[in-house]
């Protein structure tokens, strides 16, 4: 009799051990000492921030597109050929947050449109000072809810290159003809982040 109830307070003792490890487990986190029960990256955005994300990736890669195709219809010279190779570093950085994030990645869907470019240089630079506007004006939106630091970051950093260099070297590359007057749009190491379709992004259509 007395050994049945060792065995039957052993085994108490033994499930309560046990419950004890699961609960400390269930609590570890990411920490790799137990269960990790965070939420998925995706989750710790909000919808419109990821939102935010889908659309200055879409946006970075029009102007990206645009520039490149004033550069076939004319020819490969400043600014657009140093602002086209800036456009697609901020779409990298923020291609590395949606990574980062856990938001998927689109497809370049601007790769194999048709974008119409203007029939002078001077009006495909105010076209450009025209996106480049938008831009600014997009960055300016969403650092009004955007909450997490390194998003900022980086929004900040390519409205920063948008407002700073872009658009003035458009400004005077309209004013004084193609590839003269100083500066040409470079921002060195601007868009460098961390390591669907158009339709409902922040521009809306484009053709």
């Amino acid at each position: 009799m007395f050994k049945q109830i060792a065995l039957v307070v052993m085994v108490a003792i033994m499930m309560i051990g046990a419950n004890a490890v699961l609960a400390k487990a269930a609590q570890g986190g990411r920490n790799g000492r137990g269960i990790d029960r965070d939420p998925p990256r995706s989750s710790r955005l909000d919808k419109q921030t990821r939102q935010a994300l889908v659309d200055s990736l879409d946006d970075e890669r029009y102007t990206e597109a645009f520039y490149n195709a004033v550069m076939k219809k004319f020819e490969e010279s400043p600014p657009f050929s140093n602002i086209a190779r800036a456009e697609a570093r901020h779409a990298e950085a923020i291609e590395a947050l949606m990574t980062k994030y856990g938001v998927d990645v689109p497809e370049n869907t601007w790769l194999d449109r048709k974008i119409t470019v203007p029939k002078t240089w001077t009006e495909a630079c105010s076209k450009a000072i025209e996106a480049e506007n938008e831009n600014i004006a997009m960055y300016e939106k969403f650092l009004q809810f955007v909450q997490q630091d390194d998003i900022r970051g980086v929004m900040e950093q390519l409205k920063s290159c948008s407002e700073d260099r872009h658009l003035p070297a458009f400004e005077r590359s309209s004013q004084n003809g193609r590839g003269r007057g100083p500066g040409n749009g470079t921002c060195p190491g601007c868009g460098r982040g961390p390591g669907g379709g158009r339709g409902n992004g922040f521009r809306g259509g484009r053709n």
